[in-house]
């Protein structure tokens, strides 16, 4: 992940503004060791308190590591420093949690925030082998199981028990309650996250698409999605699109 600032983004919307880049060639399988605390200092050290300057972030990255991009938006919110972000293209979980914490969300035809489904690692749900596979639980899974069990077959206590003595074999209890943990974390963490957006629908039930009801970790939330939740976005011109699509591909070197 490399992070650095952008000088010579021109055009008007952004010419007052400090933009730094955060920037990586990740995806959902990649596992990078990151540092909370270096990330920050990185970050940190392109930020000059001196000047009056709006500060926007350029997130160019394909990470899903929840907790360190859950410690910047901390971090940057206690030295009181609002930002904006700039999302050229699709993005994983890390730069999505960094983009809902943001005052405004510019993006372009081509970007696309994600959800951040238990199913990856990234995204620190506890794991059960089975089959010699490796899978993470998803709270909402189990919890769909039993529901369907219990209102669409109509299943008496007997089957329920039944039910939950199979799921068990599977996922033990503790595990269970380590998953149900971890989704309540997640869920708080992205409420105060997204507490500056006076103008969502429905906080809880934002989040909750986002952590359970979107169902698949590769759904893609663009500018309608976010302006129909109420987010505050705004879609690039034409103009501003192509020049910031260029700035991406010179940061990536291609």
């Amino acid at each position: 992940m490399k992070i650095n600032e952008i000088k010579g983004l021109t055009f008007n919307k952004f010419s007052g503004s400090q933009l730094i880049s955060i920037v990586d060639n990740l995806n959902f399988l990649s596992k990078p060791k990151l540092n909370s605390s270096e990330l920050y200092s990185s970050v940190l050290k392109f930020i000059r308190p001196e000047t009056d300057k709006p500060l926007v972030l350029f997130l160019s990255s394909g990470c899903y590591q929840a907790n360190e991009a859950i410690v910047l938006v901390e971090q940057l919110k206690k030295i009181q420093r609002g930002y904006e972000v700039i999302v050229p293209k699709r993005v994983g979980s890390f730069a999505t949690i960094v983009a809902l914490g943001a005052t405004k969300i510019h993006m372009t035809r081509q970007a696309g925030l994600s959800t951040i489904d238990a199913c990856l690692g990234g995204h620190g749900y506890p794991s059960v082998v089975n089959n010699n596979t490796l899978r993470y639980v998803n709270p909402a899974e189990i919890a769909s199981l039993r529901e369907f069990v219990h209102d669409v077959l109509d299943a008496d206590v007997k089957s329920m028990e039944n039910v939950n003595r199979v799921i068990g074999e599977f996922v033990s209890s503790e595990i269970q309650k380590q998953a149900q943990e971890r989704y309540h974390y997640l869920k708080t963490e992205l409420l105060k996250i997204i507490a500056g957006h006076e103008n969502l629908v429905s906080s809880e039930s934002f989040v909750d698409f986002l952590l359970l009801n979107a169902g698949s970790f590769d759904v893609w939330l663009n500018f309608s999605d976010l302006r129909h939740w109420g987010l505050t976005v705004e879609l690039c011109s034409y103009e501003q699109e192509e020049k910031i699509l260029e700035v991406e591909n010179k940061l990536r070197g291609l």
